[in-house]
């Protein structure tokens, strides 16, 4: 009997389950924004050497045993967030997409009571409110456009679904 593959380990080395658990322990991602935020001009972590991110400097900014820091940074590498280049460690692009997300989801939560009003909004109000004004609304409280966008793609999502909908398909899910 074989067995048929059909996604190479590649595939499966960047799924969205490794990255998260790649992630999901505060210094596992202390390390990954550290190593980050060597691509980015403002940052809360100076990093001297031009940006240059090795051992050393990532085992003095993150309290962690060697033992620790090994297994973290192993797991990064091996999720396919993180590459060593001669000695230094280094975003993939895949690491570097996932960065930004992360910016984008601390943002959001910075955020957080800007965007519980806006669903504030739209759920008390029994038919929601007008487009123009959920709008104005959103970009009054929220400064980042890639969130202004999110947020606009969401409702304009919501109504091509229930559009899409068919009276008779409807009737069925009754």
């Amino acid at each position: 009997m074989t067995t048929v593959t059909t996604s190479s380990a590649k595939e499966q080395k960047s799924s969205t389950v490794s990255i998260l658990k790649a992630l999901s322990d505060e210094k596992s991602l202390e390390l990954f924004k550290i190593i980050g935020s060597a691509l980015a001009a403002y940052n809360d972590y100076a990093i001297p050497n031009g940006g240059q991110i090795n051992s050393q400097i990532l085992i003095s900014r993150v309290t962690l045993t060697r033992k620790q820091y090994y297994s973290r940074i192993s797991t990064l590498i091996s999720s396919g967030l993180v590459k060593r280049a001669n000695g230094k460690y280094l975003l993939t692009s895949i690491g570097k997409v996932v960065y930004r997300v992360n910016e984008l989801i601390d943002q959001a939560i910075g955020d957080h009571w800007k965007l519980r009003a806006i669903d504030a909004l739209e759920t008390k109000s029994s038919s929601g409110i007008q487009d123009e004004e959920r709008e104005k609304i959103i970009n009054m409280l929220i400064d980042n456009p890639e969130l202004r966008a999110i947020l606009a793609a969401k409702k304009s999502r919501r109504d091509e679904t229930s559009q899409q909908l068919i009276p008779s398909e409807i009737k069925s899910l009754r």
